[in-house]
């Protein structure tokens, strides 16, 4: 999971050319974690200590919510206006989203660099809806909406009695 944020947020160009990089340094040699943060941040030109530290040393998943969302119209097309908010994580963080229209949907990426930015993405053409993380490429708890029910999750864990014989 860590290698496939990491590349989210530096981007496949930077990564691909961290592990070239990393393969021409290491090869055949023990490789640690402080070597592969070195090459990342040295091809993506990030610092990129806070994220490893982040992904290494921490528990937890991260939480991500969205509300205020607001549609208007303007002489340039659309904005859609939504405050996100975020919590266990470092930043900056691409949080992959789908912009859904009435004949296509548009994949963009927006990287939060605040714990509650307020975001404006433009469009030509009017969203029908945005779907956050559509391919659940973050480590993240789902939303209630998100979570599929379970049979699990209607019972419950119920305490249990244990009637021993004397």
């Amino acid at each position: 999971m860590i290698f496939h944020v990491l590349k989210l947020r530096i981007g496949e160009q930077a990564f691909l050319k961290g592990l070239r990089l990393l393969v021409a340094r290491k090869s055949f040699q023990l490789v640690t974690w402080q070597d592969i943060e070195r090459v990342l941040s040295e091809a993506s030109g990030q610092n990129l200590r806070d994220f490893f530290h982040f992904w290494l040393n921490t528990k937890g998943m991260i939480a991500l919510e969205m509300d205020g969302v607001s549609l208007w119209l303007s002489g340039e097309g659309y904005s859609l206006d939504l405050r996100m908010r975020i919590q266990n994580t470092t930043l900056p963080l691409a949080v992959p989203v789908t912009l859904v229209f009435e004949d296509r949907k548009e994949k963009r990426t927006i990287l939060l660099e605040d714990f509650e930015p307020m975001i404006r993405l433009r469009t030509d053409e009017r969203p029908l809806q945005i779907i956050v993380d559509p391919d659940y490429d973050l480590f993240r708890t789902l939303s209630k909406a998100e979570k599929r029910p379970l049979l699990s999750s209607l019972l419950g864990d119920l305490p249990r009695t244990v009637v021993l014989p004397t």
